[in-house]
């Protein structure tokens, strides 16, 4: 089920405009989509996640829905129908709390920058009902930085999320420095795979229908199959075609 909402930015890219908030509105992914559903609605989601899969398959977005689900102030505890209304949620969809944090660690991959994050987390939340740590492209974290993560996950706060996203999670299967536990041996590890052509097919018709647009259907299904069943990669191509306006393979084949 696909909604359309305004975004942070007020935008009108497609991406952000069909930005998943619930786990009801993530496509594909069944299996770790139920997993967040169940965790949040059971409160018994573990607080080391690490979401894994090719970029464009929705982790980080997931990652978010899971911090909304969290936090919602309208609900008395974690849940899967945040009201994305609240205090709380806002902060987290304009990302503007101390206790949500995104962290691009391909920019902020080292130790330091690491241990401004994780110095104060034993602290309770300043606002939120619970910290979120979202750590994208993790497989970049340098070995120093993974290592000084080690204590805080191991210490387990209940008040701190982790949730690790990669599309390497292999480089994250290395013995630490003493040669203990793989770093993603102490993570859930959640799958987010490309999702099946028909399902890509109905996500870029449904978008087309809300958007008011006059479309092809063979133009969206090359689109469906060119994309490998990256949301991303598909999503962008469909918002190319509709600016373009004529619908032809032409100009389809200029953009993907």
């Amino acid at each position: 089920m696909i909604v359309r909402r305004e975004n942070k930015f007020k935008t009108n890219n497609l991406l952000d405009l069909y930005r998943p908030c619930l786990p009801d509105e993530i496509v594909g992914q069944e299996t770790s989509k139920r997993i967040i559903k169940n965790g949040l609605e059971k409160n018994s989601l573990r607080h080391t996640l690490l979401f894994t899969g090719p970029s464009g398959c929705g982790k980080t977005t997931a990652a978010r829905i899971v911090a909304l689900g969290l936090n919602c102030e309208n609900s008395s505890g974690p849940t899967s129908n945040p009201c994305l209304e609240c205090k709380s949620c806002k902060e987290i969809l304009y990302d503007s709390s101390a206790d949500f944090m995104e962290v691009n660690v391909g920019k902020e991959r080292g130790k330091d920058a690491v241990d401004h994050l994780v110095k104060n987390l034993n602290l309770s939340s300043l606002r939120l009902r619970y910290k979120v740590l979202i750590f994208d492209e993790a497989h970049q974290l340098t070995v120093a930085a993974r290592d000084l993560l080690l204590k805080p996950i191991e210490d387990g706060f209940s008040h701190v999320y982790y949730i690790f996203c990669t599309n390497q999670p292999e480089k994250l299967r290395n013995a630490d420095k003493s040669g203990g536990t793989p770093f993603i041996n102490r993570c859930s590890v959640l799958a987010f795979n490309p999702i099946p052509k028909k399902k890509m097919n109905e996500l870029l018709e449904n978008i087309c229908v809300f958007e008011g647009v006059d479309y092809k259907l063979d133009i969206l299904n090359t689109i469906a199959e060119e994309s490998s069943g990256v949301p991303r990669q598909a999503i962008n191509w469909l918002d190319q075609i509709i600016i373009e306006g004529s619908w032809s393979k032409e100009a389809l084949s200029d953009i993907v």
